[in-house]
C-alpha cells in the first residue's frame, strides 16, 4: 500500500498547471483570468480570497478582485456576474 504524499502531489499539480499556463501563452493566447467577488467583511473570506489570488499569480494566471460591503444588492451582485460572464478576458468567476 503506497502512502500519498499530499504536499508533493499539489507541488506537481501546480508545476503542471504553470507548464500549460506558459505553453498556452508561447503560442500566442492570452494570460488566462480568474475574477473573486468577495462580499462582506469575514476575516476567513479574505484570507481565502488572498490565498486563491495569490496562487493565482503564482499560477501565471490573471487575479482580479472585485470587493464589496455584505449589503450589495443580489440585483448589483447579479448585474456583476453577468458582464464578468460577457467579458471574454474572463475565464472563470468564483463568488465567496
Amino acid at each position: 500500500m503506497a502512502i500519498l504524499d499530499g504536499k508533493l502531489t499539489a507541488l506537481d499539480i501546480n508545476d503542471s498547471i504553470k507548464e500549460d499556463i506558459l505553453e498556452y501563452i508561447a503560442l500566442g493566447y492570452r494570460v488566462p483570468r480568474l475574477d473573486i467577488i468577495l462580499v462582506g467583511d469575514d476575516f476567513g473570506s479574505k484570507k481565502y480570497v488572498e490565498m486563491k489570488s495569490k496562487k493565482a499569480q503564482e499560477l501565471g494566471i490573471k487575479g482580479v478582485v472585485h470587493t464589496f460591503d455584505g449589503d450589495i444588492s443580489q440585483r448589483e451582485l447579479s448585474d456583476l456576474i453577468v458582464e464578468l460572464n460577457k467579458d471574454e478576458e474572463v475565464d472563470g468567476i468564483m463568488v465567496q
